[in-house]
Formats: C-alpha cells, structure tokens, sequence
C-alpha cells in the first residue's frame, strides 16, 4: 500500500461534470472550488472531504440533474494546478 493510501493523509477530490453549475445551485457548493474547463466542463475541487460527505455530494449533483463525468482523488502530495487538464 502506497503512503497516499493510509486513511488520513490529507487528499482532495477533483470532480468533472458536463458543462456549467447553474448560478442558482451554486449555494449548495459550500468551500469547494469551482473551475471552468476549456472543454466547457467544471471541475469541482474539494480542500477536505470525507467518504460519507462525498457520497452526500454525489447525491446532491444527481439531484440537480448534473451529468457525472469522474471523480478523481487527489493525494496532497500531487495536487495539480487549478484548472490544469490531464488530458
């Protein structure tokens, strides 16, 4: 197992979904940082989250008919350039 793997060490989530937030959904983001894609995508980033309040935002996006792209964790270690695509 990998040191990014222990439970613990801090991390972010990157999540992409097609196309843009609506200004009137935004207020459920709270502190996660929201980045607008070349692509048209977004790219929602997480500074700390955990698994149940992950799920929570799963449900929140599918609730607002956001279409899920991926969900990509991110060791602390490794954090990428905000609005940096990996390809």
């Amino acid at each position: 197992m990998s040191r990014a793997d222990h439970a613990g060490e801090a991390c972010i989530y990157e999540i992409r979904v097609r196309g843009q937030p609506a200004a009137s959904t935004t207020g459920w983001l709270g502190d996660l940082q929201v980045v607008s894609l070349p692509s048209g995508d977004c790219l929602l980033r997480s500074r700390s989250i955990d698994q149940a309040a992950l799920y929570g935002l799963v449900a929140r996006m599918r609730d607002l008919g956001l279409v899920l792209i991926s969900i990509n964790r991110v060791p602390a270690s490794e954090q990428r350039v905000a609005g940096q695509e990996s390809g």
